[in-house]
């Protein structure tokens, strides 16, 4: 497996990883998975804007499936979550939702930071 940081960057406090196979030669995905999660990648960055968090989102898409892990970091705590998603492609909306609220989640989960 090789993991390549995402040369666009857009948000503040989400830093986007493709995970590929090595054996894969280098090529255009038919598909872009930060384009269909972009909706709640914004809702979340935007979530964060008054926090030190950061998100570090590791994704890798087939066809049918999309690894998706993410690891929540904050001055007191650090919290991943890992999901495999079937049939990612067929509804993006329901997708959105999927990461927006499972990431909500997680988030919710950090203990508060008393500085």
């Amino acid at each position: 497996m090789s993991v390549l940081r995402d040369q666009l960057q857009p948000y503040d406090h989400i830093v986007l990883h493709h995970v590929t196979k090595k054996s894969t030669p280098n090529q255009q995905e038919p598909y872009s998975v930060p384009e269909r999660l972009k909706e709640s990648l914004n809702k979340i960055n935007q979530h964060l804007s008054n926090s030190k968090t950061i998100i570090h989102a590791y994704y890798r898409a087939t066809d049918a499936m999309l690894h998706y892990t993410f690891s929540i970091q904050s001055a007191c705590e650090s919290k991943e979550l890992s999901m495999n998603i079937f049939h990612w492609r067929v509804n993006s909306q329901k997708l959105n939702t999927l990461v927006y609220r499972e990431t909500e989640r997680k988030l919710n989960e950090l203990v508060t930071c008393h500085s």
